[in-house]
């Protein structure tokens, strides 16, 4: 996956945690169509889903999970 694309799905999720209107973000990723998935988040107390990647290769997907979830590690506390 190239740097542009991480870059441009990491500022989707800064954007989304940065809403006033957001109280609590959980993120997931399936290489699965996503709309077999709104049962599940419907009955976990969610809702509303936003799709940031969908159809990824296994091997993309774990790419920008951990892309992810490093930025958020290393970002600044003191912000979204």
């Amino acid at each position: 996956m190239q740097k542009k694309r991480l870059e441009a799905h990491l500022e989707t999720m800064r954007a989304i945690a940065a809403s006033k209107s957001v109280r609590k973000l959980y993120i997931g990723f399936t290489s699965r169509d996503p709309f077999r998935y709104w049962a599940w988040y419907r009955r976990n107390g969610w809702d509303h889903a936003v799709i940031i990647a969908d159809w990824l290769p296994e091997i993309e997907a774990k790419l920008l999970e951990k892309y992810l979830q490093e930025r958020c590690y290393k970002a600044d506390k003191r912000t979204p």
